[in-house]
């Protein structure tokens, strides 16, 4: 199985400003799951990786959090860059499983395959 095959793309018409993004912003800097899966193998892999979670089942005091990736994403990709090398990878969102032990199981599946090829 593929890591692709946990997520969802990243629905980035919902994020771009009207007078998009600049060259200098992480918008248009991070590779973004759009239609293809970021590349995570290589000489240019990403060094971070970002993702979201669909699912606020015991999300106890934080009931409706499964919008929060997307809130996060509006915020981040209007950041600029620092003077630093850093190769970010948005692999979009893991949609919520059947059971909420399917949702913890494909995050840990994940985060295994992510730490395995030394992206934090």
């Amino acid at each position: 199985m593929s890591l692709s095959d946990f997520f969802q793309a990243v629905p980035l018409g919902q994020f771009i400003p009207d007078e998009g993004y600049s060259s200098v912003q992480l918008g248009s800097l991070i590779q973004i799951h759009l239609k293809d899966f970021p590349e995570l193998t290589g000489p240019e892999k990403p060094h971070l990786a970002i993702f979201g979670v669909d699912d606020d089942r015991k999300a106890i005091g934080n009931e409706g959090c499964t919008g929060g990736a997307d809130a996060v994403r509006r915020q981040l990709y209007r950041l600029y860059t620092g003077d630093y090398p850093v190769r970010i990878a948005d692999l979009g969102n893991i949609a919520a499983g059947e059971t909420i032990k399917d949702t913890y199981i494909a995050v840990t599946n994940v985060c295994e395959e992510l730490m395995k090829a030394d992206i934090i």
